[in-house]
Formats: structure tokens, C-alpha cells, sequence
């Protein structure tokens, strides 16, 4: 096969319908049409609504199709993913999911192809365009995901290896991490990476780096609440959070990302310094009818500062998971956190990223995925409970409550809200889902201003069982969107999922407020109070295994022999007693 690519024309213009007809924007086909046709029938007699939407879904099928069959030759593939390179809007989540839609359903690419494929997208970078590098990133993490094995091999160089540690070094590029991951899946690969390339300890150096630009942005910016104001949050009589957990977390934090910031001090340094000219000589930039004032230049300097903020702790959030997860030497530690409300999978097939403590959740996967609080809340209690979730990035997420009879599969891409048994807000839409329905805001016309969510914000979650409704906040400010309760006999649990790539932090109590509630109570508050078992052993039943006997509930692999005491739970073995903190069973 020639190394050349070969130029597919239709394949930028398919592209281009598909992503305009899913978002609901103008076919750009039918409107160069109609810049060059003087017929005007159509305007004055369009179409029904039916019909129109009918007819754009004929045009993004065929668009769709269109693709298939080029890449379904060996040229037609390469040039697919080579156009990908530019055309990919990584921050669009319609937009990844439509090419991994058609990698999953093009024909399989041979390994020469594919070989090929890393061969154009490496001469492409070439040019040093940022936009294609991350998108490139991208493009080989997919492959070498649904490709892992031979083919992954196949996909793999010496030279791409090389240029995705250097896109760590240099772009703090994540999605070069994730294609790490992604080839790590094949095990020629993986030990590959680990013994050759060092991977753990370029990883290291790298999570050094971010964690000293942490600190060094906290410490030249006010992005967050300075530790002494922490401090303060801490110990007012009012917050349903103060404890000495809350204090001892914020401390800890403050003294890890004690280190940080080098890259990024030039370039704070020089904005500051420019920033002061400004207002020393009463400087304004006018651009058309546009004036920027001082003022304007500070909010945008300090949106720049909590947007390189969010994407280093992303960063170091993902550096961490890889060294633990992927690159280290899987001791994993398997107890649970010390507080006693934290997040969990739904089930043992999920693929989400957590924290140690269980809180911050990341999904890397190109599934819906969603994870459940431990802690529920009785609907027939009564009272008020909150919990909040910190947003680092801006996709397609749905927060909310449900029992535990929520259908969350992965597979299905069914979340939060998507059926009668829970409901949720819409962080893309900024509407509240309920009931696979998006249900509009009591106030459209604020929410229509507000737009989406994005990177940095807070949501507030607050269930109000004295008046039967939950209301979301945004950074505190209430924008109308509620919906109404109807109590079950089942507990409402907080509910979190995520799109591919999307990253959350959430705090159920054991963490000061962003933004306090008058009255409400913590969800972790509602927790039980924890039953510190101690584990009796039967001896007369160790003496004699019968292999055809029962085993134990959890691991299926050993005799039950245990009682957890003072539950008087059983049904369990002695291996699997001794890694419970508390009965599961209570």
C-alpha cells in the first residue's frame, strides 16, 4: 500500500452533515442549495414538522452510510481518521460519540491498515497544530481500545509511544494518557511500556510537575477560598458539615497542593503585570463597539486561571488512577473510606475512575456509566437534605436522586432520570430530567439566559421531604428548576452519571459547603450509625470442609464459618469477614 493518503472529499462533508443534523443545525448542503436556487416554494410552503425531521434523518443516514463505504476500502479508512484529526470537536460529546459510533461499525481495518493509519496521523503532527495532536490522542486511544490485541500491536510504534509521554510532558495533554491506557489493555503492550519505555516513573516525574503547578496557581491566584477562610467556613454554627473531618481534609489538601504552579507562573506573572498597566494608565482596548475595561480584563484572566486550574487537577486526578490502577503493582487498597457516605459502582462491570475516598468519580469510557451513594434518605423521614457536586468539566451529565430500583445500565446508555424511579438535572440541557422526559424549567426565560453548566460550577442538590420537591442550584443561585416528589416506600439515594470523559467531585456532609442550605441537613446524616462487627469464628465447622456445602455469600470460594458480631449476621467466610469495616447486611 502507498504510504500517500488519498484525498476523500466526501468525507469533511458527511462528516459535517451528521454533526449539524444531531445538533440541530442547518444541513450545510441543503443550505448551499438554497443560497443558489431562486426558487422560494419551499419558504413559503415548508414542510410539516414530521416530514422535516424525517427528511433530515434520511439525510444523516445517508450521510452516515456515505462514510461506511469509505471506510471500507484500506485509502478510504486512513483518510477517515486523518480528517478526524482536524474535524474532531474533542469538547463536543456529540461529536465523540459519532466517531466512535463509526469505528465500532466499519468494517475491520487490516493490520497493514492500521499501520498506515499512525504512520499519516504522525506525519500529520508534523505541522504542530495543538488541536490535531489532542485529536490524534484521541483517535489511537478508540483504536487501541476496540482494537486490543494483534491489531493494537499493529497500531503501535516506537515513535507514537515517544510522542504521547512527550504530550504529557509538554501540553499536560490527558488524552495521551488515556491512550497509554488504552494500548496497556494488550499485554505485549503493556509490558512493553512498563520495562522499556519506564512508563511508572515518567508518569511520576510527570505527576510532580502538575502537583507543584497546583499549588504555585493556588498561591498566585484566588481561585478558591484561601485556607484561613476555610478555616472559618469550618467552625460557623450553622454548616451541617463541622467536624473536625472537614478541617483535618482541608488542611490536608492545602499541604499537598502546597508544591505547585512553575509553568504556569510566567505566564499568571506577565497577565498581572499587563493587568496593572491597564488600570495604571486607564488603558481600554476597543475592538468595533466593543470596549474591554480593566475590570472585563481581570474576569478573564481569572476564568483562564480556573480553567488551567480544573484541567492540572484533572490531570493529577488521572496520573494518580494510572499509577494505582493501570501501571503500578495492583496492591490496591480495597477498604472502604473513612467517612460513611461515599460513591460506588452500580454494578461490578462499571469502569469508572474513583477516588481513594471515593468521592471525586471520573468516566473515561465511551458508555453512560453512573455511580449511587452509599447513604439514602427515607422519603417518609420528613425534612430537608442536600448534598453538592463540583463540575470540572462541561459535558453531558445528569445529578440527581433514585431509589434503588433505577435502571442504570451502561450498555443501554440508561441514566439518572431516565425512567420512574428517579430523577435528575440535565448539566448539557440545564432542565430537569424525570422519567426519560426533559422537563422545562419554571422559569425558561432565566434558564434560556443561564445556558449550560459549565467547568467550575456547583450544583446543589436539595430534597425537600417537608414539601415533597427537589430543587437544584447552580452556584448557589436558584434558577427555577424543580420538580415535585412523590414519596415511596423506598429510600432516595444521590445519583450521579456520566458521558465519556466527564469528572465530578461530590460532597454528601463531610466537607465544608461551597454554598449552604438554611435548614437543610447533610445526606451523610442520614446514615446509620456504623456497626463495628467483630467476627466469631465456628471452629467445628473449619475442621471439615465439604466442598459440596454451602459457601460463602460473598466469594463463593470458601465455607461459611462466620457470625459477625453484635449483628449476628452469618452466612459469610473467614477471609471475607476480616476485609468487612461493617456489615453489609444491616
Amino acid at each position: 500500500m502507498d504510504s500517500s493518503v488519498i484525498e476523500y472529499p466526501g468525507v469533511q462533508l458527511s462528516w459535517r452533515r451528521i454533526l449539524a443534523i444531531a445538533q440541530d443545525q442547518p444541513d450545510p448542503i441543503v443550505a448551499k442549495s438554497a443560497l443558489l436556487s431562486d426558487d422560494t416554494n419551499d419558504e413559503e410552503h415548508p414542510p410539516p414538522q414530521e416530514q422535516a425531521t424525517f427528511n433530515r434523518m434520511q439525510c444523516m443516514n445517508k450521510a452516515l452510510q456515505n462514510i461506511y463505504t469509505i471506510t471500507s476500502q484500506d485509502q478510504g479508512y486512513i483518510a477517515f481518521m486523518v480528517t478526524m484529526a482536524t474535524e474532531l470537536q474533542h469538547k463536543c460529546p456529540i461529536s465523540m460519540a459519532f466517531l466512535k459510533h463509526v469505528i465500532d461499525f466499519s468494517e475491520i481495518p487490516t493490520q497493514q491498515t492500521l499501520q498506515h493509519v499512525t504512520m499519516a496521523l504522525l506525519d500529520k503532527l508534523s505541522s504542530k497544530q495543538t488541536t490535531a495532536a489532542v485529536n490524534a490522542t484521541i483517535i489511537w486511544s478508540m483504536l487501541a481500545q476496540k482494537f486490543a490485541g494483534s491489531l493494537a500491536e499493529s497500531i503501535w510504534t516506537d515513535a507514537l509511544g515517544d510522542l504521547l509521554i512527550q504530550c504529557l510532558y509538554d501540553d499536560n495533554n490527558i488524552y495521551s494518557l488515556l491512550a497509554l491506557e488504552s494500548f496497556a489493555l494488550t499485554g505485549s503492550l503493556k509490558r512493553l511500556l512498563q520495562a522499556q519505555c519506564g512508563i511508572a516513573r515518567a508518569l511520576q516525574q510527570v505527576l510532580g510537575t502538575v502537583d507543584q503547578n497546583l499549588l504555585r496557581l493556588l498561591q498566585q491566584s484566588p481561585l478558591l477560598p484561601s485556607f484561613e477562610s476555610i478555616k472559618s467556613t469550618t467552625t460557623t454554627a450553622d454548616s451541617p458539615n463541622l467536624t473536625l473531618v472537614s478541617i483535618k481534609h482541608h488542611v490536608r489538601i492545602y499541604q499537598e497542593l502546597k508544591s505547585a504552579f512553575k509553568s504556569c507562573r510566567s505566564k499568571l506573572s506577565k497577565k498581572r503585570k499587563s493587568s496593572r498597566e491597564s488600570k495604571q494608565w486607564g488603558y481600554y482596548k476597543v475592538l468595533g463597539d466593543d470596549t474591554i475595561t480593566p475590570d472585563q480584563i481581570m474576569a478573564k484572566t481569572r476564568q483562564e486561571d480556573i480553567t488551567a486550574f480544573l484541567d492540572l487537577r484533572k490531570l493529577h486526578f488521572c496520573l494518580e488512577w494510572s499509577l494505582t490502577h493501570v501501571f503500578g503493582k495492583n496492591d490496591l487498597d480495597s477498604s472502604p473510606p473513612d467517612q460513611q457516605t461515599y460513591l460506588q459502582p452500580i454494578d461490578l462491570n462499571s469502569h469508572c475512575k474513583l477516588s481513594k475516598d471515593r468521592l471525586e468519580v471520573r468516566n473515561d469510557t465511551f458508555f453512560f456509566e453512573s455511580v449511587r451513594a452509599t447513604t439514602g434518605v427515607p422519603t417518609h423521614t420528613g425534612g430537608r437534605w442536600y448534598y453538592e457536586v463540583l463540575l470540572l468539566t462541561d459535558g453531558i451529565m445528569q445529578i440527581g436522586w433514585g431509589t434503588k430500583k433505577c435502571l442504570l445500565s451502561s450498555q443501554d446508555g440508561s441514566g439518572i432520570g431516565d425512567d420512574v424511579h428517579g430523577f435528575a438535572f440535565d448539566t448539557h440541557r440545564c432542565a430537569v430530567w424525570a422519567a426519560g422526559e426533559l422537563h422545562s424549567s419554571s422559569s425558561s426565560s432565566t434558564t434560556s439566559t443561564f445556558g449550560g453548566c459549565k467547568a467550575g460550577d456547583v450544583l446543589g442538590c436539595l430534597l425537600d421531604l417537608d414539601k415533597d420537591y427537589c430543587t437544584f442550584f447552580i452556584n448557589g443561585q436558584d434558577h427555577g428548576l424543580s420538580i415535585d416528589v412523590t414519596k415511596t416506600a423506598m429510600a432516595l439515594y444521590p445519583t450521579i452519571s456520566l458521558t465519556g470523559h466527564q469528572h465530578v467531585v461530590a460532597n454528601f456532609g463531610s466537607q465544608a459547603w461551597y454554598h449552604s442550605v438554611e435548614g437543610a441537613q447533610a445526606v451523610t446524616d442520614a446514615a446509620p450509625p456504623r456497626c463495628h462487627t467483630t467476627v466469631e469464628i465456628k471452629q467445628d465447622d473449619v475442621t471439615e470442609i465439604n466442598d459440596d456445602g454451602p459457601l460463602c455469600n460473598i466469594c463463593y470460594a470458601e465455607p461459611i464459618n462466620v457470625k459477625l458480631l453484635p449483628c449476628e449476621h452469618d452466612g459469610i467466610g473467614e477471609t471475607c469477614a476480616h476485609t468487612l469495616a461493617s456489615c453489609l447486611l444491616k
